[in-house]
């Protein structure tokens, strides 16, 4: 018998500065080492190592050769400078007091959109409260036919026949409604959590963002809007 099998491990390297492909701009990264090695009676015989950059603006994720200069210990109120000098001083000075340009809310915007379309796919309640409402409509549905007398040339009751049949065809259209609603429900949900993060955790403007999404017309741009009307509103 052949016994194989993978381990999949995570080592947090830390941060570093690096320039973001996106952002187009220096901004810390959160680094991460992800290991998965194979192995054939408990002996490893292949390893793939990956490194994942993560900016920590936008939360683009990019992949590198190798693991940079990284300081395992960094906070945001240390400034940006300070990572910069320790993980890569050929950067040279960097503006830390600058707004975030148009570019790097652009790209906030797509990475939001990228990460909340692969967030949790299970839209297997929404399948099922569609399908469960869509066999009552229909049942209910070809009960009033047959009570008005459509389709009588195939018995002398087809209650039960229009019942059956309207039943799961609205079943079947109630799946994937109700799929396709939930999964709505979720991408919105889960685009409005990362964008308030960001927000907060950014001090970003929300009427440049909401000017950035108008501009291009992005699909977030519903729910920057909401974000903007809630944080313009007075709090009690």
């Amino acid at each position: 018998m052949l016994i194989v099998g993978y381990e999949n491990k995570n080592r947090d390297c830390g941060w570093a500065a690096m320039e973001c492909a996106r952002c187009k701009r220096v901004l810390p990264f959160r680094v991460t080492e992800n290991t998965t090695a194979h192995s054939v009676y408990f002996v490893n015989v292949l390893k793939n190592v990956r490194v994942i950059g993560t900016c920590d603006f936008c939360g683009s994720s990019f992949a590198y050769d190798r693991v940079p200069r990284c300081k395992r210990r960094w906070r945001q109120n240390q400034g940006l400078q300070s990572l910069v000098n320790e993980t890569a001083p050929e950067l040279g000075e960097v503006n830390e007091t600058a707004p975030p340009t148009d570019d790097q809310l652009k790209a906030l915007l797509d990475a939001t959109a990228e990460q909340a379309s692969v967030y949790d796919k299970n839209v297997g309640p929404g399948m099922l409260c569609g399908g469960v409402a869509g066999a009552v409509f229909g049942v209910g549905l070809g009960w009033l036919a047959a009570a008005m007398g459509v389709m009588s040339t195939i018995g002398p009751d087809a209650t039960p026949t229009l019942c059956v049949l309207s039943g799961v065809a609205f079943f079947v259209a109630g799946l994937f409604i109700g799929g396709y609603c939930d999964g709505v429900r979720k991408y919105r949900l889960r685009t409005l959590a990362i964008l308030e993060d960001a927000v907060v955790r950014n001090s970003i403007d929300l009427t440049h963002l909401a000017r950035v999404a108008r501009l291009l017309q992005h699909r977030a741009l519903p729910i920057v809007e909401r974000l903007e009307t809630s944080y313009s509103s007075p709090r009690t």
